[in-house]
């Protein structure tokens, strides 16, 4: 993951900027690799978040 964020973010910081993420009616979440999830996609994101 280190060289998807930018220079001087760490991943605390990425983490953190994700979290307003939950706040939006989200129904599905795509991601660069694996499958969609295309149910609980909130709770899927949210897990993710604190993992």
């Amino acid at each position: 993951m280190d060289e998807l964020r930018p220079p001087g973010v760490e991943p605390a910081d990425a983490l953190e900027r994700l979290r307003p993420l939950l706040a939006l009616p989200l129904e599905l979440v795509l991601v660069g690799h694996g499958d969609p999830v295309t149910e609980g996609a909130r709770e899927a994101l949210r897990a993710a978040l604190e993992a």
